[in-house]
């Protein structure tokens, strides 16, 4: 497992890629899109993709509907999933 500190939008695009891909699974923990807006942009989710190995999975436990948008038209597969305690579901998915 690799962990990368600072902010996303610096980080993601000075990684150096593979050919067939880096990251296998991405947990997206950013706060709530309206505590954190700048992160969660479209720059992001195809940061995200252009990372990503075949058949990669992320989970987040925002459901906003931008956020879903995003990731789908990033290439990603977005499904609601049953998420525990005060949560009622997650978003996961994969490429």
């Amino acid at each position: 497992m690799d962990l990368w500190l600072g902010d996303v939008h610096d980080v993601l695009p000075k990684i150096e890629n593979k050919p067939q891909g880096l990251i296998d699974t991405w947990f997206l923990d950013g706060f709530s899109p309206s505590k954190n807006p700048d992160m969660w942009t479209q720059s992001l989710f195809e940061n995200m993709a252009l990372l990503a190995k075949d058949q990669c999975h992320f989970a987040t436990f925002t459901a906003a509907g931008h956020v879903k948008r995003g990731l789908r038209e990033a290439g990603f597969k977005v499904q609601k999933q049953p998420a525990h305690g005060r949560k009622k579901r997650y978003v996961g998915g994969n490429n």
